[in-house]
């Protein structure tokens, strides 16, 4: 109830504008009628209890203003580097990359990378990796499917190692494709972290790294629960 609590608090306080100190103080039950639309339309399953995520859905308290750049690794790492890496990504990333139709993609609009795209230097990158005409037999948001279709062909420019370790890259992107994990245009980082903790569990890899996303995802110290 208080994840969930904090969840229905945070969307009234977007879709509102009002502060934490106000929405608390006047114990908001609803949306504010005078809301536009247009900005408070996304909040309203989370409004409605019947339309309510079954997990706490929680906004990171911090705003994040820039995007992680792409991680480089000047020799071919180890499957737990790889792992390490993706950890860091979403732990400091401010939600997933995607485009106006919430398709994944290795680079979207703003800028944002996706898992895989992360590990794609800039001056790698190719928007033709985002065109499915590009790729006719490429599938949106399939994992597996997307991330092979990129080494088949784009294999010259990818780095080698997607190769190597393309089962768990594919696992990773799958993390971040999930819609489960997402929170409007950023992170469910308890989702995340169950997630990961999955991936590290199939692949015999250390969980030390998912702590970060974890942290991330617990709500902070001084925020009260509008139904407390």
């Amino acid at each position: 109830m208080r994840g969930q609590s904090y969840a229905r608090y945070n969307a009234l306080s977007w879709a509102t504008g009002k502060s934490a100190a106000e929405i608390g103080a006047g114990r908001a039950q609803g949306p504010d009628p005078h809301v536009p639309m247009e900005r408070g339309r996304q909040c309203v399953g989370l409004l409605d209890p019947r339309r309510r995520p079954p997990r706490a859905a929680v906004v990171p308290h911090e705003h994040l203003t820039g995007h992680p750049m792409p991680h480089v690794f000047t020799n071919t790492p180890t499957a737990q580097e790889v792992f390490d890496a993706a950890c860091a990504f979403f732990a400091t990333s401010p939600g997933p990359s995607t485009g106006l139709d919430d398709m994944c993609m290795y680079r979207d609009p703003t800028g944002r990378c996706c898992i895989a795209g992360n590990f794609i230097p800039d001056d790698r990158y190719d928007p033709r990796m985002d065109d499915m005409s590009e790729m006719p037999d490429y599938k949106p948001n399939s994992g597996g499917n997307a991330l092979n279709n990129l080494i088949e062909h784009f294999g010259q420019v990818v780095p080698p190692w997607f190769k190597e370790h393309q089962r768990l890259l594919t696992r990773l992107q799958s993390v971040h494709d999930e819609r489960d994990n997402w929170f409007h245009r950023g992170w469910d980082y308890d989702r995340l972290a169950d997630h990961l903790k999955g991936v590290a569990s199939l692949f015999k890899l250390d969980v030390s790294a998912i702590e970060q996303v974890a942290a991330r995802g617990r709500i902070p110290a001084g925020w009260q629960s509008v139904e407390a």
